[in-house]
């Protein structure tokens, strides 16, 4: 066993080592020594700060945290903080209106501010995906203003005609903060760029009008067919030779004079028969003709009746 250093009382002294105070570690904020950090603080720094921006002394302060008061090493050598850009692609808004002028937090000034500098008479495109429809647009920028980037100067971001420059409406749907919207934007584009914005649309179009001309070829050989099988009037064309037709067409004038020829009644004289050219009357027939009883005027018909009865057999 080893033995226990013991201690001299008489002599005052004391085998006991005592540990050494550097390596003391303070556990409460007022065991902390003041550093050089807090000399920075002084009143002409502040007057300096003041020259910064509210954002830029935000920044300053976040890093100051991090830096003095933050445990971790890696958010010591990594502050978070946000960014210009990041702060503008986080409240950025295509279209603002009074809604969103209820949130009055510092990004949204920000964002607000940044809006109101661009110029909205004309939009700028990216046409790199017309072909798949997918169009984006923003606004221009005070440098392509004065350049006259979008009004003088095509608005697709990678031409630079300018002639032949024909203005566009389009009603251009985006989705911003989860919410499907749309906006009638203005945007100048020049021929080749203005077919690339309307190219779904001409596209389609034209899909169309080949369609259009397929179905008119197809009613067309179908009714080449129709005409080849069934007459012009519907019906079914007679395929019977020339000589029976004109055995039954004197048939039928026989069997309509037979029907013509109706008996005689009492006291009803016999019709006259007319000779032709070259025969001779006589004084009977003469007297007979001139004495006949004149025959009954009908009662004239209407226009409008002629045609009901033409109609009749086709309205059945």
């Amino acid at each position: 066993m080893s033995q226990k250093p013991t201690k001299d009382v008489s002599s005052g002294a004391s085998t006991y080592f005592s540990l050494p105070l550097s390596l003391r570690q303070p556990k409460i904020a007022a065991d902390v020594k003041p550093t050089n950090a807090v000399k920075d603080h002084n009143p002409l720094n502040r007057r300096d700060a003041s020259a910064l921006t509210a954002y830029q002394r935000h920044k300053q302060m976040m890093t100051d945290y991090v830096k003095h008061y933050q445990s971790s090493v890696a958010a010591r050598h990594q502050p978070v903080v946000k960014t210009d850009v990041d702060v503008l692609k986080e409240k950025h808004k295509f279209l603002r209106d009074e809604s969103d002028e209820a949130d009055n937090s510092w990004e949204s000034r920000v964002a607000k501010k940044y809006y109101d500098k661009l110029f909205k008479e004309y939009c700028l495109a990216n046409l790199s995906r017309y072909r798949t429809s997918q169009i984006a647009l923003r606004w221009r920028s005070q440098k392509e203003v004065v350049a006259g980037k979008g009004q003088f100067v095509c608005g697709n971001l990678d031409c630079s005609e300018t002639k032949d420059l024909r203005s566009w409406e389009v009603n251009f749907a985006y989705m911003e903060d989860g919410k499907r919207k749309n906006a009638l934007v203005k945007v100048r584009l020049c021929s080749r760029c203005s077919y690339k914005l309307n190219y779904t649309k001409i596209k389609a179009e034209r899909q169309a009008a080949r369609k259009r001309k397929r179905d008119e070829r197809k009613e067309q050989a179908d009714e080449r067919k129709r005409q080849k099988k069934f007459g012009s009037d519907g019906f079914t064309i007679d395929t019977k030779p020339d000589t029976e037709v004109e055995v039954e067409e004197s048939e039928s004038e026989d069997e309509d004079r037979s029907d013509d020829e109706e008996p005689l009644e009492d006291g009803e004289a016999e019709p006259v028969k007319i000779k032709t050219s070259g025969e001779a009357y006589t004084e009977e027939e003469i007297s007979r003709i001139w004495s006949a009883a004149r025959p009954q005027e009908t009662e004239e018909q209407n226009p409008t009746d002629d045609m009901d009865a033409y109609f009749a057999d086709l309205f059945q």
